[in-house]
């Protein structure tokens, strides 16, 4: 099923897919889904670690926009905190 795997399915027409993959509009038999999982495996994602909450935090201020954002919302904030204060004498 190596062809399989590289085709570019959004590009077929259903009756094409059916026979790429050898099924019908009806699915697969109890036998040829056992056979399927037999030879592919079960259809599940690999489970791996992943990143922990806290390096998917730290690598949010990796970002050079982000940073920037961040230094554009410091300098408004001081700046209209400046001008509150201008306001209130």
């Amino acid at each position: 099923m190596e062809r399989v795997n590289q085709q570019q399915w959004h590009t077929l027409d259903v009756s094409q897919t059916l026979t790429l993959l050898a099924t019908n509009s009806k699915g697969l038999s109890s036998e040829q889904a056992q056979q399927r999982q037999a030879e592919y495996g079960p259809n599940e994602l690999d489970k791996t670690g992943g990143r922990s909450r806290w390096r998917i935090l730290i690598d949010q201020f990796t970002n050079i926009m982000l940073l920037m954002l961040i230094g554009v919302a410091i300098v408004s904030a001081v700046l209209d905190f400046r001008a509150g204060a201008d306001r209130k004498v």
